[in-house]
């Protein structure tokens, strides 16, 4: 439980690799001990941690949506 609780308060600190790190042990020890709930919480803090450290690319809108979209506003004018 300390290695998960300070993984939390280096995370909120901006220390992301040592809180993943806290997090990864916390799980480890979760997992030897036989605590699923503990496991599935820190595997959880894992997967957060690792999202910040590495956020997903934002997908590129499609460009048949765009060009429709910004060709609407002058369709409806002609059609009005």
């Amino acid at each position: 439980a300390a290695y998960f609780a300070r993984s939390m308060a280096l995370a909120d600190l901006g220390n992301l690799d040592a809180a993943l790190a806290d997090a990864e042990k916390s799980r480890d020890i979760f997992i030897s001990k036989g605590s699923k709930e503990g496991e599935e919480l820190s595997e959880y803090l894992v997967e957060i941690i690792d999202l910040r450290l590495n956020p997903p690319e934002p997908e590129k809108p499609n460009q048949f949506v765009h060009a429709i979209g910004s060709l609407l506003p002058s369709l409806l004018r002609l059609a009005f």
